[in-house]
């Protein structure tokens, strides 16, 4: 991955941004950027600059930002989705308690042993009449 040169393209809030031309895979395409200050560790920092080459820590930086914020909203969402569940679960037993009595019914019908008709067996009779 070939980060071009920067160019600045005018302030947006106090903070001056930049647009980047990436190259990638698919073809090349532009990156609005703003410049930020984080504290971060000295271990983790160091370590961040021995993997990562120079020219493409903040393409890198920016990508875990926003995986970050994707997991985020996936995590919010798997949340909303337990509670409704859970607020759900009383409507679900209520269904259940008023169809159980049926399902029974049901399957006593399905699972008893099938009648046979009673008749005898006659002798078979001959046409013949003596």
């Amino acid at each position: 991955m070939q980060i071009f040169q920067q160019r600045p393209t005018g302030t947006v809030e106090g903070t001056r941004a930049h647009s980047i031309p990436v190259r990638i895979p698919e073809g090349e395409y532009i990156m609005h950027i703003r410049k930020r200050t984080y504290s971060i560790d000295e271990r983790t920092l160091s370590a961040f600059e021995k993997a990562v080459e120079s020219g493409s820590r903040s393409l890198v930086v920016s990508d875990l930002m926003k995986k970050f914020v994707r997991e985020g909203e996936g995590a919010k969402i798997r949340e909303a989705v337990i509670k409704g569940l859970q607020e759900m679960n009383d409507i679900y037993l209520e269904e259940s308690k008023a169809w159980y009595p049926l399902e029974e019914e049901v399957y006593e019908k399905a699972n008893r042993p099938a009648r046979t008709r009673r008749h005898h067996t006659s002798r078979i009779r001959s046409n013949t009449r003596a």
